[in-house]
Formats: C-alpha cells, sequence, structure tokens
C-alpha cells in the first residue's frame, strides 16, 4: 500500500476564484495541497457559488487540475447560489472588489477553456454517495459556502452519521 493510499480520504468542496482576475488564490492552494500532501488522499472536488460563481469557479478548478497533470480526480458541480438567501448583495460587494484589483493589477486576455469536463451528477450526491460508499473514513473540507454540504445532508440524512468529519473553513459573518 503506497503513503496516498494510506492518507485521509478528503472531498474538498470549494469557490476556486483562481484564474478569475481579482480573486483570491487560497482555494487553488488549498487544491494543489490537497493533491500533492503525501496524507491527503483528494476523492474529488465539489464546487460551488462563493467567491465567483459556479459557472467561473468550474472551469478554474478543471483548469488547475490539467496544469496539475491530475485530470483523474473527478470535479463535480454543485450549487449555483445559496439555499435560502438572496446572493445579490454580497455577488456586487464582491464585484466591486473585483473590478478594483482588476483595475490595479490585472491586464490578461481570456484563457482558453479547459479540456477537461466535468464528471456528471450533481455535487450533493457525489458528497452523499461517496461518504455512504466509505462510512467513517471520508472528511468532508468545506472552504466555500456549505450549500453543497447543506443539499447532501437534505438529500440523504444518513451522511451525518456516516462522514468521518466535516471541516469548515468560516469566518465570515455579516
Amino acid at each position: 500500500m503506497t503513503l496516498r493510499a494510506k492518507g485521509k480520504s478528503i472531498i474538498l468542496d470549494t469557490d476556486p476564484g483562481i484564474g478569475t482576475p481579482g480573486s483570491d488564490v487560497d482555494d487553488g492552494l488549498a487544491i494543489v495541497l490537497g493533491l500533492l500532501h503525501p496524507a491527503c488522499d483528494l476523492l474529488g472536488l465539489t464546487i460551488v457559488a462563493g467567491n465567483v460563481l459556479q459557472e467561473e469557479a468550474l472551469p478554474n478548478a478543471l483548469r488547475l487540475l490539467e496544469i496539475a497533470g491530475r485530470t483523474g480526480v473527478p470535479v463535480v458541480p454543485g450549487a449555483t447560489r445559496p439555499l435560502l438567501r438572496d446572493p445579490s448583495r454580497i455577488r456586487e460587494l464582491l464585484d466591486g472588489r473585483r473590478r478594483a484589483a482588476v483595475e490595479r493589477f490585472w491586464d490578461l486576455g481570456s484563457f482558453e477553456p479547459p479540456k477537461l469536463k466535468p464528471a456528471g451528477g450533481r455535487a450533493a450526491e457525489f458528497i452523499a454517495d461517496t461518504v455512504r460508499g466509505r462510512p467513517g473514513e471520508v472528511t468532508i473540507v468545506a472552504i466555500g459556502p456549505c450549500t453543497n454540504v447543506a443539499a447532501a445532508l437534505l438529500l440523504d440524512p444518513a451522511v451525518a452519521r456516516s462522514v468521518a468529519e466535516i471541516v469548515v473553513m468560516g469566518g465570515a459573518i455579516r
């Protein structure tokens, strides 16, 4: 058994803005860490709308896996908006911040679309199926809004008993 096979089994639920001018790079760094750390067995990326639209985050994740040469890691599209709250106010704030950063620092043409395609299905189903298939073994690391995780728990409440742990990167309140 290789060291990677002994690693912690992780689903990384993320809203990667890396590749979107003016966005933060923290999710991209977390993805690379998950790909390279010998104690991590990255089972898949589930993509959620957050700092960037899900439609931007998805190609960002796919492109990053292509660059890393790890095209076997499934990338599963998920929630395009929060379950309860209208995202327009926070979206306006983020877009304003991004425009200011782009005007100051970025002068890039558009990227070619990634050749890698997303996995079939939806993030909530991927999370629920993976966790149920490996009870007590899978850790969900949610570094974006927890909408995909909430949807998985709503889809199948048994996920709560089957998941090893859920780790959340939080800190933004109001």
